[in-house]
């Protein structure tokens, strides 16, 4: 009598020789979705990031020229022969002809010089005084502040800086 051979039939979950099952592919689909979505998650902060930094870069160079803009008008009333708190800082289209700046304590002098972007500088001028209230004509206080709104949105930052500046030409 012959004997015949039977084959065991092996069913396997895992192994499936023509490529991933359905739920294999949904698995690794999800996890992928996953890896992209922190990845892009991380790479929109970071652009963020470095956008408001190089702002505050540009602000803090627009604040430092303003005072530079002060002392510049100060230095060249000076060496024009003028006064060297006497003279423009205020709607003087020539820093050296030494036009007057009418400045009292209640309403310190002002320059609007904003440079043709978002970012809008003031320059303020302020008398100083000394501590018994008399107001001292060899120094002056500049404020120099500059504000900007952050692109698509309507967040206002501000940056700003405060320098007494001296007559370093008094007699």
């Amino acid at each position: 009598m012959k004997t015949k051979k039977t084959k065991k039939m092996k069913i396997t979950i895992w192994k499936n020789p023509a490529g991933f099952l359905m739920a294999e592919a949904a698995i690794a689909i999800f996890i992928a979705g996953i890896v992209l979505t922190v990845f892009f998650s991380v790479m929109s902060k970071m652009f963020l990031s470095a956008y408001t930094q190089r702002d505050y870069i540009i602000a803090e160079n627009y604040v430092q020229e303003g005072i530079e803009i002060v002392r510049n008008l100060r230095d060249n009333n000076l060496k024009n022969g003028f006064d060297a708190f006497k003279g423009s800082p205020l709607n003087c289209s020539d820093s050296t002809t030494g036009c007057e700046c009418e400045q009292d304590s209640s309403d310190p002098c002002h320059i609007n010089s904003s440079p043709s972007t978002r970012f809008t500088r003031t320059i303020t001028i302020f008398s100083v005084t000394d501590a018994s209230g008399d107001v001292d004509p060899h120094s002056k206080k500049v404020v120099s502040e500059v504000d900007w709104t952050i692109p698509g949105s309507s967040t206002t930052k501000t940056a700003k800086i405060e320098v007494v500046i001296y007559d370093w030409g008094q007699n």
